[in-house]
Protein backbone atom coordinates (compact mmCIF):
# COMPACT_ATOMS: atom_id res chain seq x y z
CA UNK A 1 0.00 0.00 0.00
CA UNK A 2 1.31 3.28 -1.12
CA UNK A 3 1.38 5.29 2.38
CA UNK A 4 2.85 8.77 0.34
CA UNK A 5 6.06 9.05 2.32
CA UNK A 6 9.24 8.06 1.41
CA UNK A 7 12.42 7.05 2.67
CA UNK A 8 15.21 8.29 1.02
CA UNK A 9 18.38 5.79 2.79
CA UNK A 10 21.45 7.75 1.00
CA UNK A 11 20.66 10.63 1.97
CA UNK A 12 18.59 9.55 5.32
CA UNK A 13 15.58 11.98 4.70
CA UNK A 14 11.89 11.56 3.98
CA UNK A 15 9.48 12.51 0.88
CA UNK A 16 6.24 13.93 0.77
CA UNK A 17 4.21 15.19 -2.24
CA UNK A 18 7.88 15.10 -4.23
CA UNK A 19 9.13 17.56 -1.37
CA UNK A 20 12.55 16.39 0.87
CA UNK A 21 13.09 16.53 4.51
CA UNK A 22 16.08 16.23 6.44
CA UNK A 23 17.47 16.57 9.37
CA UNK A 24 19.13 19.76 8.30
CA UNK A 25 15.53 21.54 7.39
CA UNK A 26 15.94 23.02 10.59
CA UNK A 27 13.45 26.37 11.47
CA UNK A 28 13.56 29.43 13.62
CA UNK A 29 9.69 30.10 14.25
CA UNK A 30 9.24 33.64 15.75
CA UNK A 31 6.31 35.79 16.89
CA UNK A 32 5.89 38.23 18.81
CA UNK A 33 4.53 38.79 23.06
CA UNK A 34 3.50 42.09 23.55
CA UNK A 35 6.06 44.61 22.12
CA UNK A 36 8.76 41.98 21.63
CA UNK A 37 9.53 39.35 19.29
CA UNK A 38 10.43 36.11 20.35
CA UNK A 39 11.98 32.45 18.81
CA UNK A 40 9.53 30.00 20.12
CA UNK A 41 8.87 26.16 19.65
CA UNK A 42 5.41 24.74 20.23
CA UNK A 43 5.34 20.93 21.91
CA UNK A 44 2.00 19.73 22.99
CA UNK A 45 0.06 22.71 22.00
CA UNK A 46 2.10 25.47 24.07
CA UNK A 47 4.60 27.59 22.67
CA UNK A 48 7.86 28.08 24.15
CA UNK A 49 9.89 31.40 23.66
CA UNK A 50 14.05 31.85 24.14
CA UNK A 51 14.25 35.40 25.76
CA UNK A 52 18.01 36.18 25.42
CA UNK A 53 19.87 37.78 27.74
CA UNK A 54 21.69 41.27 28.07
CA UNK A 55 24.77 39.16 26.62
CA UNK A 56 25.74 36.08 25.58
CA UNK A 57 27.18 33.19 27.86
CA UNK A 58 28.36 30.58 25.94
CA UNK A 59 28.73 27.57 27.19
CA UNK A 60 28.96 23.49 26.55
CA UNK A 61 26.65 21.13 27.27
CA UNK A 62 27.21 17.15 27.13
CA UNK A 63 24.54 15.13 25.61
CA UNK A 64 24.95 11.68 25.35
CA UNK A 65 28.06 11.95 24.25
CA UNK A 66 27.64 15.02 21.88
CA UNK A 67 28.61 18.79 22.96
CA UNK A 68 26.57 21.42 22.33
CA UNK A 69 26.92 25.42 22.78
CA UNK A 70 23.95 27.13 23.94
CA UNK A 71 23.59 30.71 25.96
CA UNK A 72 23.32 30.29 29.52
CA UNK A 73 22.27 33.92 29.73
CA UNK A 74 18.76 33.11 28.28
CA UNK A 75 15.78 32.07 29.51
CA UNK A 76 12.72 29.93 28.35
CA UNK A 77 9.39 30.76 29.16
CA UNK A 78 5.49 30.26 28.31
CA UNK A 79 2.45 31.94 29.09
CA UNK A 80 0.44 30.54 31.50
CA UNK A 81 -3.41 30.75 31.63
CA UNK A 82 -3.30 34.17 33.43
CA UNK A 83 -1.36 35.51 30.67
CA UNK A 84 1.76 35.95 32.66
CA UNK A 85 5.47 34.44 31.30
CA UNK A 86 6.26 31.29 33.47
CA UNK A 87 9.82 30.41 33.33
CA UNK A 88 10.01 27.18 35.25
CA UNK A 89 9.88 24.84 32.32
CA UNK A 90 13.48 25.03 31.77
CA UNK A 91 17.00 26.49 33.02
CA UNK A 92 20.27 25.99 32.91
CA UNK A 93 21.37 26.46 36.39
CA UNK A 94 19.31 23.65 37.43
CA UNK A 95 19.64 21.14 34.85
CA UNK A 96 21.44 22.51 31.57
CA UNK A 97 20.50 19.37 29.54
CA UNK A 98 17.15 19.73 29.58
CA UNK A 99 17.49 23.44 29.10
CA UNK A 100 20.27 22.62 26.24
CA UNK A 101 17.11 20.54 24.83
CA UNK A 102 14.55 22.86 24.64
CA UNK A 103 16.90 25.87 23.81
CA UNK A 104 18.00 23.54 20.69
CA UNK A 105 14.55 22.87 19.68
CA UNK A 106 13.87 26.43 19.60
CA UNK A 107 16.86 27.48 17.05
CA UNK A 108 17.23 24.36 15.24
CA UNK A 109 13.12 23.40 15.45
CA UNK A 110 13.12 20.16 13.02
CA UNK A 111 9.48 19.50 13.85
CA UNK A 112 8.47 18.92 10.59
CA UNK A 113 10.82 16.53 9.47
CA UNK A 114 10.29 14.66 12.87
CA UNK A 115 6.42 14.85 11.55
CA UNK A 116 7.31 13.15 8.40
CA UNK A 117 10.17 10.65 9.74
CA UNK A 118 7.16 9.14 12.93
CA UNK A 119 4.85 9.07 9.93
CA UNK A 120 6.92 6.61 7.92
CA UNK A 121 7.87 4.57 10.80
CA UNK A 122 4.28 4.48 12.42
CA UNK A 123 2.58 3.70 9.00
CA UNK A 124 5.58 1.11 8.79
CA UNK A 125 4.64 -1.00 11.67
CA UNK A 126 0.94 -0.51 10.89
CA UNK A 127 1.47 -2.15 7.96
CA UNK A 128 3.68 -5.54 9.28
CA UNK A 129 6.86 -4.24 8.21
CA UNK A 130 8.22 -1.65 10.96
CA UNK A 131 12.16 -0.12 10.80
CA UNK A 132 14.95 -1.99 12.52
CA UNK A 133 14.69 -0.47 16.38
CA UNK A 134 10.89 0.58 16.22
CA UNK A 135 9.48 1.77 19.36
CA UNK A 136 6.72 3.55 20.62
CA UNK A 137 6.37 6.24 22.74
CA UNK A 138 6.16 4.45 26.04
CA UNK A 139 9.56 3.44 24.73
CA UNK A 140 8.17 -0.55 23.97
CA UNK A 141 10.04 -2.39 20.93
CA UNK A 142 7.43 -3.71 18.73
CA UNK A 143 7.58 -6.52 17.77
CA UNK A 144 9.01 -7.62 13.95
CA UNK A 145 5.30 -8.35 12.34
CA UNK A 146 4.45 -4.89 13.54
CA UNK A 147 0.45 -4.34 14.38
CA UNK A 148 -0.10 -7.08 11.61
CA UNK A 149 -2.97 -4.35 10.03
CA UNK A 150 -1.88 -4.42 6.62
CA UNK A 151 -5.06 -7.09 5.71
CA UNK A 152 -7.59 -5.04 7.84
CA UNK A 153 -11.03 -4.75 6.70
CA UNK A 154 -14.35 -2.79 6.89
CA UNK A 155 -15.72 -5.91 8.31
CA UNK A 156 -13.14 -6.25 10.92
CA UNK A 157 -15.05 -3.35 12.90
CA UNK A 158 -17.23 -4.37 15.51
CA UNK A 159 -19.12 -2.12 18.33
CA UNK A 160 -19.96 -3.45 21.28
CA UNK A 161 -23.57 -3.43 22.27
CA UNK A 162 -25.53 -2.68 25.73
CA UNK A 163 -25.40 -7.33 25.93
CA UNK A 164 -22.21 -7.24 25.76
CA UNK A 165 -22.25 -8.79 22.16
CA UNK A 166 -20.79 -7.27 18.76
CA UNK A 167 -22.19 -6.08 15.93
CA UNK A 168 -20.17 -6.11 12.89
CA UNK A 169 -20.23 -2.51 10.88
CA UNK A 170 -20.70 -3.92 7.40
CA UNK A 171 -23.86 -1.52 6.08
CA UNK A 172 -21.27 0.76 4.25
CA UNK A 173 -19.54 -1.97 2.10
CA UNK A 174 -16.60 -4.75 2.53
CA UNK A 175 -13.64 -3.42 1.98
CA UNK A 176 -9.66 -3.37 3.12
CA UNK A 177 -9.03 -0.02 5.00
CA UNK A 178 -5.33 0.52 4.03
CA UNK A 179 -5.92 -0.29 0.52
CA UNK A 180 -5.41 2.17 -2.38
CA UNK A 181 -5.11 5.58 -2.09
CA UNK A 182 -2.79 7.28 0.22
CA UNK A 183 -5.19 8.04 3.74
CA UNK A 184 -5.14 11.92 4.28
CA UNK A 185 -7.25 11.77 0.59
CA UNK A 186 -10.95 12.37 1.00
CA UNK A 187 -11.56 9.70 -0.94
CA UNK A 188 -9.37 7.09 0.59
CA UNK A 189 -10.52 3.61 2.29
CA UNK A 190 -9.23 4.63 4.99
CA UNK A 191 -11.28 8.07 5.35
CA UNK A 192 -14.58 6.63 3.77
CA UNK A 193 -14.32 4.00 6.79
CA UNK A 194 -13.31 6.77 9.49
CA UNK A 195 -16.68 8.86 8.40
CA UNK A 196 -18.62 5.83 8.14
CA UNK A 197 -17.85 5.01 11.45
CA UNK A 198 -18.63 8.84 13.04
CA UNK A 199 -21.75 8.42 10.53
CA UNK A 200 -22.72 5.00 12.77
CA UNK A 201 -22.21 6.20 16.16
CA UNK A 202 -23.66 9.40 16.22
CA UNK A 203 -26.76 7.50 13.98
CA UNK A 204 -26.99 4.54 16.76
CA UNK A 205 -26.40 7.01 19.64
CA UNK A 206 -29.45 9.14 18.65
CA UNK A 207 -31.46 6.43 17.65
CA UNK A 208 -31.39 4.69 21.46
CA UNK A 209 -31.44 8.41 22.88
CA UNK A 210 -34.81 8.93 21.06
CA UNK A 211 -36.34 5.77 21.86
CA UNK A 212 -35.21 6.04 25.48
CA UNK A 213 -36.75 9.27 25.87
CA UNK A 214 -40.34 8.55 23.67
CA UNK A 215 -40.81 6.16 26.19
CA UNK A 216 -41.21 8.52 28.70
CA UNK A 217 -42.69 10.72 27.06
CA UNK A 218 -46.38 9.99 27.59
CA UNK A 219 -47.30 9.34 23.59
CA UNK A 220 -45.13 11.97 21.97
CA UNK A 221 -43.73 10.81 18.80
CA UNK A 222 -39.94 11.90 17.84
CA UNK A 223 -38.00 10.98 15.29
CA UNK A 224 -34.71 10.64 13.93
CA UNK A 225 -33.48 13.85 12.23
CA UNK A 226 -32.51 13.82 8.69
CA UNK A 227 -28.76 15.09 8.81
CA UNK A 228 -27.76 17.09 5.16
CA UNK A 229 -24.76 15.79 3.42
CA UNK A 230 -23.36 19.22 4.16
CA UNK A 231 -23.94 18.79 7.85
CA UNK A 232 -22.58 15.02 7.72
CA UNK A 233 -19.31 16.51 6.00
CA UNK A 234 -18.66 19.33 9.25
CA UNK A 235 -19.56 16.44 11.27
CA UNK A 236 -17.22 14.04 10.39
CA UNK A 237 -14.42 16.65 10.03
CA UNK A 238 -14.42 19.15 12.87
CA UNK A 239 -14.57 18.94 16.14
CA UNK A 240 -17.91 19.91 16.65
CA UNK A 241 -21.44 20.01 19.12
CA UNK A 242 -24.96 18.87 17.68
CA UNK A 243 -28.06 19.41 19.38
CA UNK A 244 -31.52 18.50 18.67
CA UNK A 245 -34.85 19.98 19.29
CA UNK A 246 -38.22 17.89 18.54
CA UNK A 247 -42.03 18.16 19.78
CA UNK A 248 -41.86 21.96 20.01
CA UNK A 249 -45.72 23.13 19.54
CA UNK A 250 -46.58 25.51 16.40
CA UNK A 251 -49.84 25.55 16.21
CA UNK A 252 -51.20 22.45 14.75
CA UNK A 253 -47.68 21.44 13.68
CA UNK A 254 -44.37 20.16 15.85
CA UNK A 255 -41.39 21.64 14.99
CA UNK A 256 -38.21 18.64 14.75
CA UNK A 257 -34.65 20.17 13.90
CA UNK A 258 -31.11 19.81 14.66
CA UNK A 259 -28.06 22.50 14.62
CA UNK A 260 -24.09 21.84 13.78
CA UNK A 261 -22.09 23.82 15.76
CA UNK A 262 -18.30 23.67 14.32
CA UNK A 263 -15.57 24.44 16.78
CA UNK A 264 -12.78 25.94 13.73
CA UNK A 265 -10.23 27.45 16.73
CA UNK A 266 -9.59 24.39 18.51
CA UNK A 267 -6.00 23.99 19.34
CA UNK A 268 -6.58 20.29 19.54
CA UNK A 269 -6.89 19.93 15.77
CA UNK A 270 -4.42 20.85 12.64
CA UNK A 271 -7.09 20.98 9.63
CA UNK A 272 -5.47 20.74 6.72
CA UNK A 273 -7.48 23.74 4.86
CA UNK A 274 -6.07 26.13 7.43
CA UNK A 275 -2.75 26.74 6.23
CA UNK A 276 -1.59 30.69 5.17
CA UNK A 277 1.16 31.73 2.95
CA UNK A 278 3.35 34.73 3.42
CA UNK A 279 3.39 36.57 0.49
CA UNK A 280 4.00 40.00 -1.07
CA UNK A 281 0.97 41.33 -3.19
CA UNK A 282 0.48 43.34 -6.27
CA UNK A 283 0.70 46.78 -3.99
CA UNK A 284 3.68 45.57 -2.07
CA UNK A 285 1.78 44.70 1.39
CA UNK A 286 3.03 41.21 3.29
CA UNK A 287 0.01 39.11 3.56
CA UNK A 288 -0.72 36.03 4.31
CA UNK A 289 -3.54 33.93 1.45
CA UNK A 290 -4.68 30.67 1.59
CA UNK A 291 -2.09 28.30 -0.99
CA UNK A 292 -4.66 27.98 -3.31
CA UNK A 293 -4.90 31.94 -4.04
CA UNK A 294 -4.27 32.21 -7.64
CA UNK A 295 -1.66 35.34 -6.89
CA UNK A 296 1.14 33.12 -5.16
CA UNK A 297 4.12 32.01 -7.18
CA UNK A 298 7.78 31.75 -6.24
CA UNK A 299 8.65 35.38 -7.21
CA UNK A 300 6.19 36.77 -4.43
CA UNK A 301 6.50 34.15 -1.66
CA UNK A 302 8.72 35.86 1.17
CA UNK A 303 11.69 34.55 1.82
CA UNK A 304 14.74 34.79 4.38
CA UNK A 305 12.26 34.87 7.79
CA UNK A 306 14.61 31.68 9.06
CA UNK A 307 11.37 29.49 8.54
CA UNK A 308 8.99 28.44 5.34
CA UNK A 309 6.18 31.39 5.27
CA UNK A 310 3.33 29.35 6.59
CA UNK A 311 1.05 29.64 9.55
CA UNK A 312 -1.46 28.13 11.42
CA UNK A 313 -4.71 30.53 11.15
CA UNK A 314 -5.30 30.34 15.03
CA UNK A 315 -1.52 32.52 15.46
CA UNK A 316 -4.09 35.51 13.98
CA UNK A 317 -5.66 35.56 17.38
CA UNK A 318 -4.67 38.89 19.20
CA UNK A 319 -3.33 37.78 22.52
CA UNK A 320 -2.75 39.38 26.18
CA UNK A 321 0.25 40.23 27.78
CA UNK A 322 0.14 40.50 31.45
CA UNK A 323 3.54 40.08 32.62
CA UNK A 324 4.45 43.39 33.43
CA UNK A 325 1.45 44.45 35.80
CA UNK A 326 -0.43 46.50 32.77
CA UNK A 327 -2.68 44.25 29.95
CA UNK A 328 -1.28 44.39 26.78
CA UNK A 329 -3.23 43.80 23.59
CA UNK A 330 -1.15 42.38 20.91
CA UNK A 331 -1.16 40.26 17.79
CA UNK A 332 1.59 37.77 17.58
CA UNK A 333 2.09 37.81 13.82
CA UNK A 334 2.22 42.30 13.36
CA UNK A 335 5.33 44.34 13.62
CA UNK A 336 6.73 47.39 12.11
CA UNK A 337 9.37 46.81 9.76
CA UNK A 338 13.06 48.95 8.89
CA UNK A 339 10.52 50.74 6.23
CA UNK A 340 7.73 51.68 8.72
CA UNK A 341 5.12 49.11 6.99
CA UNK A 342 2.93 47.59 9.64
CA UNK A 343 2.75 43.44 8.24
CA UNK A 344 2.13 40.49 8.80
CA UNK A 345 -2.18 41.19 7.24
CA UNK A 346 -4.20 38.85 6.26
CA UNK A 347 -5.74 39.01 2.25
CA UNK A 348 -9.48 39.53 2.22
CA UNK A 349 -10.50 37.93 -0.94
CA UNK A 350 -9.07 34.39 -0.72
CA UNK A 351 -9.20 33.74 3.63
CA UNK A 352 -12.13 36.14 4.30
CA UNK A 353 -13.66 36.64 0.74
CA UNK A 354 -14.89 34.58 -1.84
CA UNK A 355 -12.48 35.33 -5.07
CA UNK A 356 -8.83 35.21 -6.02
CA UNK A 357 -8.77 31.42 -5.44
CA UNK A 358 -9.04 27.96 -6.84
CA UNK A 359 -12.06 26.19 -5.32
CA UNK A 360 -10.81 23.33 -3.38
CA UNK A 361 -13.24 21.35 -3.29
CA UNK A 362 -13.18 21.38 -7.21
CA UNK A 363 -9.79 19.85 -7.47
CA UNK A 364 -10.91 17.19 -5.09
CA UNK A 365 -9.52 18.72 -1.65
CA UNK A 366 -6.69 20.40 -1.10
CA UNK A 367 -3.56 17.09 -0.84
CA UNK A 368 -5.18 16.63 -4.35
CA UNK A 369 -4.90 20.39 -5.60
CA UNK A 370 -1.00 20.31 -4.33
CA UNK A 371 -0.71 17.06 -6.00
CA UNK A 372 -2.32 17.58 -9.04
CA UNK A 373 -2.59 21.30 -9.89
CA UNK A 374 0.77 22.87 -8.06
CA UNK A 375 3.74 22.72 -10.20
CA UNK A 376 5.61 25.56 -7.41
CA UNK A 377 7.70 23.65 -5.38
CA UNK A 378 8.70 26.56 -3.10
CA UNK A 379 4.29 26.70 -2.60
CA UNK A 380 4.41 22.85 -1.94
CA UNK A 381 7.52 23.36 0.76
CA UNK A 382 5.77 26.13 3.03
CA UNK A 383 2.88 24.54 2.57
CA UNK A 384 3.67 20.77 3.99
CA UNK A 385 6.09 22.09 6.32
CA UNK A 386 3.70 24.44 7.87
CA UNK A 387 1.26 21.88 8.19
CA UNK A 388 3.45 18.99 9.23
CA UNK A 389 5.14 21.97 11.95
CA UNK A 390 1.91 22.61 13.37
CA UNK A 391 0.72 18.99 13.94
CA UNK A 392 3.85 17.85 15.49
CA UNK A 393 3.33 20.50 17.81
CA UNK A 394 0.03 19.68 18.53
CA UNK A 395 -1.70 17.55 21.10
CA UNK A 396 -3.21 15.01 18.56
CA UNK A 397 0.23 13.92 17.45
CA UNK A 398 2.70 14.60 20.74
CA UNK A 399 -0.44 13.30 22.92
CA UNK A 400 -1.56 14.84 25.88
CA UNK A 401 -2.51 11.36 27.59
CA UNK A 402 0.67 10.46 27.29
CA UNK A 403 2.39 13.66 29.02
CA UNK A 404 -0.07 13.34 31.79
CA UNK A 405 0.26 9.93 32.66
CA UNK A 406 3.72 8.98 31.91
CA UNK A 407 4.51 12.33 32.75
CA UNK A 408 7.14 12.30 29.45
CA UNK A 409 5.10 13.89 27.28
CA UNK A 410 7.86 16.62 27.06
CA UNK A 411 10.56 14.32 26.77
CA UNK A 412 9.61 12.62 24.02
CA UNK A 413 9.47 15.92 21.79
CA UNK A 414 12.96 17.25 23.00
CA UNK A 415 14.59 13.47 22.58
CA UNK A 416 15.75 14.11 19.15
CA UNK A 417 17.67 16.96 20.27
CA UNK A 418 20.44 17.46 19.13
Amino acid sequence: MPHGIYYDSINDSYWYGGIEFTKDNVECMKEYVGNVEYPYVKINGKKYYLEKGSSENIQSVNIDGTSVNVDANSKIFYIDTNGAKNYEQANFVQDPVRFAKYYLSIIKNKSAYEYYKHAYEFSRAVLGTPVSGYKDKAGKSVTPAGYGLKDLRTTNATIYNEENSTTKISEYGDFAIFDGENIEYPNSNFNKHRSSIIRYVVETNLQTAISSFESKAGGTDFIMPKISETDWEVIENDVCAISFLQGLNLGDKKYNGYSVVANNLTPAYIDENDIYILATDSYGNRIYSRPNDNTINSSNIITGLGYEPGIWKINFEMKQDKSTGTTIYYEPLSYIASDGQTGYLASYSSIIGSSGFVPIKSTGGIYNYMKNTVTDTRLKRAYYTALARERWGSYNDNNINYEIYNGTGQDYFINSYP
